[in-house]
């Protein structure tokens, strides 16, 4: 059976120390080169947004069809 790769782009965040906690992650998408540039780009924005941050990547197989 072929399988597909995918990944998405997972992130928590507070906005202020004594603040509540935000998960946030994407979609799954197809695993491409066009697709990890997306991710890298999205990453260097979500440094800039807060030092209470944390990002991590995800992957997974599908079969494909």
């Amino acid at each position: 059976m072929r399988t597909t790769k995918e990944v998405r782009l997972c992130w928590e965040y507070r906005l202020a120390v004594d603040t509540a906690q935000h998960a946030v992650s994407t979609g799954w998408m197809a695993d491409t080169p066009a697709t990890r540039a997306i991710m890298e780009e999205m990453i260097g924005n979500i440094g800039g947004l807060t030092a209470l941050s944390r990002w991590w990547t995800e992957e997974r197989e599908r079969p494909a069809g």
